[in-house]
Order: structure tokens, then C-alpha cells, then sequence
């Protein structure tokens, strides 16, 4: 089955839309304490687990809660339902090589990820989507800035701690690889590479997924789309979160 994004990434490093978060080596000082005595030492995103994004597919235990093709804060929120794209925003992207590994082989095999090309053939493997040891492909961890959405009870508000013009926002962490790195990490890719100066917090983005299919199966696909700038209003609010 050609997943893009799935549930159970989190829990189980794997190929395909089941990838497993691997962050940066090093990552700049985001917080160098307050003074008050409260936290000391050099703090960076690596230091930080953000709340994850998950695509509910069609089976999965996910799918027991939540109607497929949604989008799902922590396994427990639902952001949206896939069908109309709404509203995001993109403060940060990485990408990555992961070995393609078949899922049901990982816990005899882990799959090795790295981060360049060149080192993939250092290590004696090569490019491609085709399944088995030595075989990598690439997939993208996103960092987003994403509304709490009009259902959210006062419970889970706490989730959205960012503010602005009335509306609360989480910084969460969406992973796509397979097929779905090319429906929505790559257009996020193209526009920053052929406008490197223009931050990512300037730029507008709306999220929905689709059904896909093949001769075998289908699958949900998350789809991310360009839709404008951001106003400096919301650019100055934006780019206060980093990444």
C-alpha cells in the first residue's frame, strides 16, 4: 500500500509515509535563560518535542476515532477534515534520506537515515523508491504554525498557546515522505529555493488531503498549496516563533 503520511510514525521508525523524526545534529540556542534561576544552559530545538500533525488513512487506530483523510493534533484533536484546505503556515523544513526499508522488517533491520546524497553512497547504498537495504529516499520534516479549529473545547485550548488578531495557534510537526513528500513537501521546497530571500514566515499555505489510488489499493495523500503572502502583521507574529 503507497502511504504518505500515517499515524504510526511516531512509534515505529519505517520507510514510506512511516518515517521516523529524525532532527538536525545541532541547531542554534533558541533559549539562553530567563535570569530568574528557573532553567540554565544552552537549550535548542533539540531540546523541544513539538506536538505532531498525523493524516488519518483508512485503517490504522486512528481511523477507530477520526473520519479518513482529516488531519489529527497528538492522535487526539482534529484539526480539520482533509475535504476543504485551510489555513497554515511553514517556519521551518529538513530534509532527509531514510533507508527503505519494508515496515514489517524494521525491528530486525532499522533503516539508516542520512543526510546527503554523498553519504548515502559513502555507505554503499543509492537513491531510488524501491524497497530493500541499501535503497534510500528522501523525506521532509516540516515545523507548522496551524489554527486551533472552531470545535476545539476550552480543554484543549491549551494546546494553541500562540495568539493572534483572535486567533490561537500550535506550533506542530508534520512529516511527509513517498509520494506525499512530492504532494506536499515539495512545493514548499520549490518556493523557498526560487525565493531564498523571502522568509518562510512571509509565505501562505492551505492544507487538505485527497484519495489516491492504484491498481491495488487507495490512500489518502496530504496536499500543501502556495496561496499568497502574509501581511507584516502577521509575518512580525510569525517569525517571533523561529522554527
Amino acid at each position: 500500500m503507497k502511504v504518505g503520511f500515517t499515524e504510526e510514525q511516531e512509534t515505529k521508525p519505517a520507510s514510506g509515509g512511516e518515517v521516523a523524526v529524525q532532527d538536525a545534529p545541532s541547531a542554534p540556542a533558541i533559549y539562553q535563560g530567563s535570569g530568574d534561576g528557573e532553567m540554565e544552559g544552552h537549550y535548542d530545538m533539540s531540546d523541544v518535542r513539538l506536538p505532531r500533525i498525523n493524516l488519518v488513512n483508512k485503517s490504522g487506530k486512528l481511523a477507530d476515532d477520526f473520519a479518513g483523510g482529516s488531519f489529527v493534533l497528538n492522535k487526539e484533536i482534529l484539526l480539520c477534515d482533509g475535504k476543504t484546505p485551510v489555513d497554515m503556515t511553514v517556519l521551518w523544513c529538513q530534509k532527509r534520506y531514510q533507508e527503505n526499508i519494508p515496515f514489517d522488517d524494521q525491528d530486525i533491520t532499522p533503516p539508516r537515515v542520512f543526510d546527503t546524497p554523498d553519504e548515502i553512497k559513502k555507505a554503499g547504498g543509492q537513491l531510488g523508491y524501491k524497497k530493500g537495504v541499501g535503497l534510500f529516499s528522501a523525506f521532509a520534516n516540516l515545523n507548522v504554525l496551524f489554527p486551533a479549529p472552531k470545535t476545539v473545547t476550552e480543554e484543549q485550548l491549551v494546546e494553541f498557546p500562540y495568539h493572534h488578531e483572535g486567533v490561537d495557534y500550535v506550533l506542530a510537526r508534520m512529516t511527509f515522505a513517498s509520494s506525499a513528500y512530492s504532494s506536499a513537501a515539495m512545493p514548499v521546497i520549490t518556493t523557498k529555493i526560487k525565493n531564498p530571500a523571502t522568509p518562510f514566515a512571509r509565505f501562505k499555505w492551505t492544507l487538505h488531503s485527497t484519495m489516491e489510488k492504484n491498481a491495488r489499493n487507495s490512500w489518502y495523500q496530504p496536499n500543501i498549496k502556495g496561496a499568497g503572502l502574509r501581511p507584516d502583521s502577521f509575518f512580525e507574529f510569525a517569525s517571533t516563533l523561529g522554527g
